[in-house]
Order: structure tokens, then C-alpha cells, then sequence
């Protein structure tokens, strides 16, 4: 559960109540410089993902603090599928770019501060562990963008999960052999759980809003980006369901409704279906006649399109 905080410039900023049991025990074990220099490097990598998404037109809805650090959550009907691996990246290049660049000034001109210098270790592990394909990493978000460019959003979503699911379950083993061989502390075990956990989480939640899907995509191909096509012809009599239920499951994405001639009559597209399926068609003949006419009335219990030949 997440309780808001305050709101700046439209993004709620938001703490998971199971994160400040977490605070608690770093306090208490006395790990408060650390944690303080942690947050502060979590912050300004998510600033850089604000600043990108600000750049890009994209709006940032919320930031949530949780166990596993900050996790910022994208309006993707705002943006394409490059922006989104545009913004994950941001920040992964500043917090592995700085950390890096100020280590090695730090070793050439012989600086001491102890301070700086865990600041920007930290950085460079936030960076490193943010490029891990596990979602809601920011390599998650990043390899799914990528994958959803060449791959239906099923299909890419699924490599993803699987993804996921099999490198937070070894980080998990090997922080715990590393514990057991005195390699790695218990920080470790934590941090590969909580990966895990949120792997999971991201299984339950992965049922794809079929409408912001379609609106990535229309989104992306307006940038000139290649999406993948995949066309199926129906007739015009065939039930929207039983086509929606081959669209989730990523076997095509657009549809050509064909008369008894084998003549198309149009094209129709999952956000098409979804529309139409909303407002109480039944078919695909209707549901294109909505499209081509949205202007509708209510006939004998089934929508038409007003003029249409349907």
C-alpha cells in the first residue's frame, strides 16, 4: 500500500508502507550516513528520469518510494516506445557516467573526501543494478521497449517475465552461497529478494491494458519507429470475443474483414475491437461500420452505423 506524500509539478511522490520498516532498521543499526547518501543518489537518478520524460513531452504520474528504491511510473498513452527506453535510461547513463567519472578524478587528484566518494560508489551501483533485466528495474523497462519494437506486446511481454523471473531467482542463490562462503553480506540476499519479489509483483500486474497497448504503438509508428504487422483476414460475421482473444495472445494485430467474395472491406485494429466491443457490438461487420461511421443509434438491441449498408 502506498500513501501519498505531496505532489510536485503534477508527480505525486508516494512511500510504500512496508518501506519504512526498512528505514527504521537502517537507523537503528546505525546506517544513517549510508542510507541518507543512498536516498540522495536514488533521487537524482530519478530526477534525470523526470527531466528526460519533461524533455519529451511525457508526463511522470507518480514516484513511488519502496524497499527496493524509487520506482517511477510513466503515462504511456503520452509517449512511443523509444521514449520509454529513452526515459528508463537517463537515468542508468548519470548515475553510472558520474559515479564512474568522479571515482577516477578522485584517483588522479588524490581526493580523500570519504563522503563523496561512497556517494559515488553508490551511484554506480544504482546504475549497475538498474541494468539488470528485471522489471521494474529500469532494464526491465528498457528490454521490454526494446523487445516490443520487432515483438506483439504477448510475446514480449512473456520474454520479459521470463527474463526476469530466472535472473532474480539466481541473483537470490548466489547472494546466498556468497553469504554461506563469507563472499557477500546479508544486504545482498536482501536486494536479490526484493528483485524477486517485484518480478513476481510484475507477473500479477502484466495483463496488458489492450488500449494503451494499441496507443504505444499508434505512438510509435507516428515517430516512424517499425512495429511489427500482422494481419488475419474474418468475415464480417465473426464474433469481436473470439478475435480479441487471438489478439491478447499476440498472434496478429490488425484485422481485414472480407465479404463472401473474398473482397476486404476494411481494416480493423485492436483498439478498434476494444471500442466497439465497449459500446456493445458484437461483431466485426459492426464494428467496422462504427469505424467508418461513428456517429451511431441503438437498432433492434445492436449498435449500426447510421447510413451505413451493414
Amino acid at each position: 500500500m502506498n500513501v501519498r506524500l505531496f505532489t510536485i509539478g503534477g508527480t505525486e511522490i508516494r512511500i510504500s508502507l512496508f518501506t519504512v520498516p526498512f528505514l527504521l532498521f537502517f537507523i537503528c543499526a546505525g546506517f544513517s550516513r549510508i542510507l541518507i547518501i543512498t536516498l540522495f543518489a536514488m533521487s537524482l537518478h530519478e530526477l534525470c528520469h523526470v527531466i528526460c520524460a519533461r524533455k519529451l513531452c511525457v508526463a511522470i504520474k507518480a514516484i513511488d518510494i519502496t524497499p527496493s528504491g524509487f520506482s517511477a511510473h510513466i503515462d504511456e498513452t503520452e509517449c512511443g516506445l523509444s521514449d520509454i527506453l529513452k526515459i528508463s535510461s537517463a537515468g542508468v547513463i548519470f548515475s553510472l557516467v558520474s559515479g564512474i567519472a568522479y571515482i577516477g578524478i578522485a584517483d588522479l587528484f588524490n581526493i580523500k573526501s570519504t563522503v563523496s566518494l561512497d556517494f559515488a560508489q553508490v551511484s554506480v551501483v544504482i546504475g549497475a543494478l538498474n541494468l539488470l533485466p528485471v522489471s521494474p528495474l529500469d532494464g526491465g523497462r528498457m528490454l521490454h521497449s526494446f523487445l516490443h519494437s520487432f515483438l506483439y506486446d504477448k510475446t514480449a511481454d512473456a520474454l520479459c517475465a521470463m527474463f526476469g523471473l530466472v535472473i532474480s531467482t539466481a541473483a537470490v542463490f548466489f547472494s546466498i552461497y556468497g553469504l554461506i562462503k563469507g563472499l557477500l553480506n546479508y544486504s545482498a540476499v536482501i536486494i536479490s529478494a526484493l528483485m524477486l519479489a517485484g518480478s513476481i509483483s510484475q507477473l500479477k500486474k502484466r495483463k496488458t491494458n489492450g488500449i494503451i497497448s494499441a496507443l504505444s504503438l499508434s505512438k510509435s509508428a507516428a515517430k516512424g519507429n517499425r512495429l511489427p504487422v500482422k494481419l488475419h483476414a474474418f468475415f464480417g460475421n465473426v464474433g469481436i470475443k473470439d478475435v480479441l482473444s487471438d489478439t491478447d495472445s499476440g498472434k496478429y494485430n490488425y484485422i481485414a474483414v472480407i465479404d463472401e467474395n473474398l473482397h476486404t472491406k476494411g481494416i480493423l485494429d485492436e483498439c478498434d475491437l476494444l471500442y466497439a466491443e465497449a459500446i456493445g457490438c458484437k461483431t466485426l461487420n459492426e464494428a467496422l461500420g462504427i469505424k467508418k461511421n461513428p456517429s451511431c443509434k441503438m437498432l433492434n438491441g445492436n449498435y449500426k452505423a447510421v447510413g451505413s449498408r451493414q
